[in-house]
């Protein structure tokens, strides 16, 4: 499923969904009235970043090395309830809850 503001078309496994609003919640009810009640985001950072500001998440895992990259994309600013943490050779995992749903 691809959002976006002006191309509706399917073409194989993909389909590409109009919507007249960047605003994430728009997504989440389109996916919702389709029967998908999960949705998991792996990224870019904007996508990211628009729900974590819209506050359309329930759980976030947050993976940490020990290495700066330099000039890379800034990761998205995200705050939430820590639940749980572990550490995966030289990085963490943190799980953070969100505590104020706006969906």
């Amino acid at each position: 499923m691809v959002y976006n503001a002006t191309r509706t078309e399917r073409c194989g496994a993909v389909e590409w969904v109009a919507l007249p609003t960047d605003d994430p919640r728009s997504w989440l009810r389109d996916l919702y009235g389709r029967g998908v009640t999960s949705v998991m985001v792996e990224g870019g950072r904007l996508v990211l970043q628009q729900l974590i500001d819209a506050g359309t998440w329930q759980e976030a895992r947050v993976e940490t090395g020990p290495r700066t990259v330099g000039d890379g994309v800034p990761a998205p600013h995200i705050q939430g309830t820590p639940v749980a943490s572990y550490r995966i050779d030289l990085g963490q995992v943190a799980y953070l809850q969100n505590q104020v749903k706006k969906v």
